[in-house]
């Protein structure tokens, strides 16, 4: 068809376009369906270049266990503060926010929901102004972000994961509600 262009048009492209991209991805599929292990994300629109896709999904990975380093780095220097500043770690409740929602796009919903019911927790610590965060209550949020790390991790690996971080999460969210 290409040959017989003599003045192609937009639209003559975004047909050459579209269709390329319907053959890039019956070629991933078909890799991905004799390749062991590989991880075949859904996709609900056959117009979106699954190569973009995996190369977003990956990088959402890499972002959001970057940004649980970053909170790690906050507790840790709060906790190494003799006067325990709070702006160490004032950022982390949206930091775990940003996280929550890479979470969705990831099809991580549980973990999703926990890190925005433990962001609203921090926050709410917070606020409590003149109020030092105790070890306890630190240990607990940690729990509930490296319960979502322990996810993340296990989609970049590609291997399986349990309910046991999960529920260890949510079990620590538990406990900072009742507090």
């Amino acid at each position: 068809k290409v040959k017989a262009w003599m003045q192609p048009t937009p639209d003559d492209f975004d047909e050459l376009l579209a269709n390329l991209m319907m053959a890039e991805n019956a070629a991933i599929h078909l890799a991905k369906a004799h390749t062991p292990g590989a991880v075949t994300l859904p996709v609900y629109n056959q117009t979106i270049s699954l190569h973009q896709l995996e190369t977003a999904h990956n990088t959402l990975i890499q972002e959001s266990r970057t940004a649980i380093a970053t909170i790690e780095t906050a507790f840790n220097d709060y906790l190494n503060d003799a006067d325990k500043d709070i702006l160490n770690i004032m950022p982390v409740p949206d930091i775990m926010r940003t996280i929550s929602g890479a979470c969705l796009f990831l099809n991580l919903p549980q973990q999703s929901q926990l890190l925005k019911r433990g962001a609203r927790v921090l926050q709410d610590l917070i606020a409590q102004n003149g109020r030092e965060l105790s070890e306890r209550e630190l240990a607990k949020i940690a729990d509930m972000v490296m319960s979502a790390d322990y996810y993340l991790e296990s989609l970049e690996a590609n291997k399986p994961a349990g309910n046991h971080a999960i529920q260890m999460g949510y079990r620590s969210l538990q406990y900072m509600i009742a507090a």
